[in-house]
């Protein structure tokens, strides 16, 4: 997708109505308290907010995941994870004007951590032994997340996506 998120201009009005300009399935954020002023909506992961960087000063998660809000871009610095549809969210002193990415995620967890257990393994000095899916001569692991999806995770730590659980 070319365009992450959609600017919209409106007057400041009462929160309520400009909280209800939010559509299901978005996370929007707005430039003034109390869901007033200028709206951005997105509803995929935003590494960089681009001009909407610091601006954010209400927020409202309406869609079905996690979204991690984090004070500086590419998913870095302090964060805080905002539950799925859990109201409108007006002034915080900590995040207010202090949100640089967003990312979603169907649980807290993913929103610091990968969604697959750690795991790094030494290698072998015999040929592959238990465990060694792959054949690089360290143990490997399945495992499924709390979403219930089947990763593999390689001896090396690096972990793929084999089923959505």
């Amino acid at each position: 997708m070319a365009l992450a998120a959609v600017p919209l201009s409106a007057p400041a009005q009462a929160a309520t109505m400009s909280a209800s300009a939010c559509p299901s399935g978005y996370l929007c954020g707005w430039s003034g308290t109390d869901a007033t002023g200028s709206m951005v909506k997105t509803r995929t992961d935003m590494p960089t907010m681009g001009t909407w960087d610091n601006r954010i000063r209400s927020y409202w998660n309406r869609t079905s995941s996690v979204s991690c809000l984090y004070s500086d871009p590419k998913y870095s610095g302090s964060y805080f994870p905002d539950p799925p549809d859990n109201g409108l969210s007006s002034y915080d002193s900590s995040l207010d004007k202090a949100i640089s990415s967003v990312k979603f995620v169907p649980n807290e967890r993913e929103c610091i951590e990968p969604p697959y257990a750690g795991w790094n393994a030494q290698p072998s000095p015999s040929t592959a032994g238990f465990g060694d899916l792959n054949g690089d001569g360290r143990a490997d692991l399945l495992s499924r997340d709390r979403s219930g999806r089947l990763w593999f995770v390689s001896g090396t730590g690096d972990g793929t996506l084999l089923g959505s659980g």
